[in-house]
This record gives C-alpha cells, structure tokens and sequence, in this order.
C-alpha cells in the first residue's frame, strides 16, 4: 500500500485509527463501498443493516419455521431494496443465504448455521453504529487538550487511565444493544455541568450537542 503523500489522499477510514471499525468480515463489500463514497449512501446503508438484523433476528426466534428462512428478492419490496444497496448481495451471500433449488425465481434461502445468529445480529448493528459515527464526521482523540475538560473533543476512554478525575467528554464507542453508538460521560465540558451520561446515536449528534449546550 503506498505510503499518502499531498497527491495521495488517504483512504476514507484511514483518519480514524482511533476508532476502527469493528471486525465483520460479511459486511465488508459494502463496507468498502461506503467508504468510497465519502459515506454518502450512508442512510441507504443503515436501512440496510436494519433489514438484515431483523431477517436474522427472526430467524433466531423461530427455530426450525422454514417459512422465516426465505426471502424473495424479486417479489419482496424489502428484499429488493436490500439487494439495491451497492455490496449487499455479496454481504448476503457471505451470511449463509443460496438460491433456492427448487423455489420460484428470486428466492434465496438462509442456509448458515442459526446457532451464530444473535451474535450476527450484534456484529451488523455495532458495524452500522461504527458507520454512523464516520458519516456524522464525530471525531475521537486520545489525549486531551485541555486538562480540565474546557474543550468541544470527544475522548477516548483511555484518557481516564492517564486522568482519573477527568472530567471532559468521554465516549465509550463499545457497542451495547441499548446504547446504539455508545455512551457519553462527562462533567466539566462545554456540553453541559450538569448532565453525568447519555446513550448516544451519532446519526443525531449536531441536536444532541445543540441541547447539551442550550442546559
């Protein structure tokens, strides 16, 4: 991979090193394709995600219905807007869904093992988190600028390590299914001086700051 100079600008996932997206290698291709694009398909993406974790979860919570097990992508409007995302026919097919053998034309059957299907849905939603994240351009640093807090950063956990008693903004990006895109932590900050936490959604994160500063 050669090396970004002033001509080569960097791959669009390459400035956030601090926040890497979490390793799911099924998403990939459409991953990859929505980091080309700047994010710009990022909404079209998201409701992709969404499709796939409820396919999943469904599945999950009828073993053995094989009427859960099918989709169609030819007569399904959601099918269909699932496949319309660039990669998500590839990210399908790397999930356990075939074309069905003796099924009618479009029908793609889930033949994965169900076993690993909660953790699938876990990996697709903290993917879809990480994603949110990027295209709302919130950016994570690793060391603080101001020691008592007095700046509009978002930091890592890890500067509580060096500081304890920190008391800025601190996002814990780990992914939580009742905290989509993490947790907020602070105390000092621009944001407010009263609010401690609050689960966060990246995807509204210019009016989740505009309240935090109007308290």
């Amino acid at each position: 991979t050669p090396h970004p100079t002033s001509s080569t600008p960097p791959h669009p996932m390459a400035a956030w090193a601090t926040d890497p997206a979490p390793d799911f290698g099924p998403l990939l291709p459409a991953m990859e394709t929505l980091a080309a694009g700047d994010f710009s398909e990022m909404n079209s993406f998201s409701r992709a995600c969404n499709t796939l974790c409820r396919l999943h979860a469904t599945i999950a919570e009828h073993p053995g219905e094989a009427e859960f097990t099918k989709i169609n992508v030819l007569k399904s409007k959601v099918a269909r807007e699932l496949i319309s995302v660039s990669g998500m026919e590839e990210v399908l097919a790397a999930l356990g869904w075939v074309a069905a053998e003796a099924g009618p034309e479009g029908e793609l059957s889930f033949a994965g093992d169900a076993a690993i299907l909660p953790g699938m849905v876990d990996h697709i939603a903290a993917l879809d988190a990480w994603a949110r994240r990027r295209s709302a351009a919130v950016q994570l640093v690793a060391a603080t600028s101001d020691g008592k807090g007095w700046s509009s950063e978002f930091h890592l956990p890890a500067v509580l390590k060096a500081d304890p008693k920190f008391k800025g903004a601190v996002w814990d990006v780990t992914y939580r299914p009742s905290s989509p895109d993490g947790i907020v932590l602070f105390h000092n900050s621009p944001f407010s001086n009263g609010c401690r936490a609050v689960n966060v959604c990246s995807a509204c994160i210019g009016d989740v700051l505009s309240v935090f500063q109007l308290r």
